[in-house]
């Protein structure tokens, strides 16, 4: 495989461009830990400016911070000890423990609460949002567990204390806790334990709502304007959301073959002659840019270059996904159909429609396009690199 001088230089710039930008952070008066596994503070002394802690895997706080702590990793997120200011937490799986005498914001696949929140709290989820036995916050909370599409999976489920007002927006809702201001629910299955005390429940209608024995609501009230009841799968909905999304991908691809067809060929065979190296690039560009760009957006000098940067990754990330399956099928072009040319139009709109299916298949499909749509990525990058 030649991965040639210009290919290294690139990922040298963009690595040190990392540096650079995170290299501006001290100068904010913040206190910046950047790496694989991070953890802060490193010393037992109490943190009086801000902590940004930026782990690629795992980033862990477990100090004593007098001002706002934020956490932001791909893997793991676990925050304990005692903020005084605020906390801003995002991860695949997000853990909240100890004491926050400010706001709380969460988001990821998973986030738990296990402490305490002085301030309101707002939790964003793919998957679940729970709320633990011995959990407070103070004041009001947000807590939101779309699922697949908004339709599967995806759950809230509250066991701790909450002081203020709360809504909830899942396909399942579970209430254990106390909840002592309105609970506005938003979901077609609400479940109240018979540990739970809630002062006021809205509940959308149609919802399931299911009041075990032993459980204590105070006022329930079925209000027309909370949406989320009904049944938690709609056909249509998904029907309407795939061909929106097949269609986009189709045009896309299209728009791309028409307006810069020098670029999408170049990309092909670059994807075709080294799929793993662009496949590498691809990564490299995808899992480097939030850190860069972040870098560059909060740093005095870089905010330009940063937004600039950001939107020239975004350009190359959604071209990516528009051609990702117009790079996966070229095997099979090569195979069964050696004579077409990869161009032609009609062949662009079957293997963009076809690559646009494939995160519809479970789990194969999923990690087919997840390739296809890095080995995308690091082609076009490439190509752009090599024209410029």
């Amino acid at each position: 495989m030649r991965h040639g001088w210009r290919g290294k230089g690139a990922l040298v710039l963009l690595f040190a461009l990392v540096g650079v930008g995170y290299g501006s952070f001290p100068a904010l008066g913040a206190e910046v830990v950047v790496g694989q596994e991070v953890m802060a503070p490193r010393t037992e002394e109490v943190r009086k400016e801000n902590v940004f802690l930026l782990g690629l895997q795992k980033a862990v706080f477990k100090g004593v911070a007098e001002a706002d702590v934020s956490l932001l990793s791909g893997g793991e997120v676990v925050k304990e000890g005692v903020v005084g200011g605020d906390v801003l937490a995002a991860a695949a799986q997000v853990l909240i423990a100890g004491t926050t005498t400010g706001d709380l914001r969460a988001g990821g696949k998973e986030v738990r609460l296990q402490g305490r929140v002085g301030g309101d709290a707002l939790f964003l989820a793919s998957d679940r949002v729970v709320v633990d036995r011995g959990a407070r916050v103070g004041g009001d909370v947000v807590a939101v567990a779309a699922g697949l599409l908004g339709l599967l999976g995806g759950s809230v489920e509250v066991d701790g204390q909450v002081e203020g007002k709360a809504y909830l927006h899942a396909p399942v809702v579970v209430l254990k806790g106390t909840l002592k201001g309105t609970t506005t629910v938003a979901a077609p299955i609400v479940v109240v334990k018979p540990s739970a005390r809630v002062a006021v429940l809205r509940h959308p209608p149609g919802a399931r709502v299911l009041i075990e024995e032993g459980a204590e609501v105070h006022k329930s009230i079925e209000d027309p304007s909370v949406a989320g009841g009904g049944s938690p799968f709609s056909w249509r909905v998904l029907l309407l959301f795939l061909a929106g999304w097949v269609s986009a991908v189709v045009v896309g691809a299209l728009t791309v073959r028409f307006l810069a067809p020098r670029l999408l060929r170049r990309a092909l065979l670059s994807a075709h002659h080294e799929f793993l190296w662009s496949a590498l690039w691809g990564s490299v560009v995808l899992f480097s840019a939030p850190f860069v760009v972040g870098g560059l957006l909060v740093s005095g000098i870089g905010t330009v270059v940063g937004v600039a940067a950001g939107a020239v990754v975004a350009f190359v990330g959604v071209v990516g996904a528009v051609v990702a399956g117009l790079v996966g099928s070229f095997w099979a072009r090569d195979r069964w159909l050696p004579s077409l040319d990869p161009l032609d139009w009609r062949w662009v709109v079957i293997a963009a429609a076809g690559g646009a299916l494939l995160p519809f298949v479970p789990f194969v499909g999923w990690v087919l396009w997840i390739v296809f749509w890095f080995a995308a990525v690091g082609s076009i990058a490439r190509a752009l690199w090599q024209a410029r």
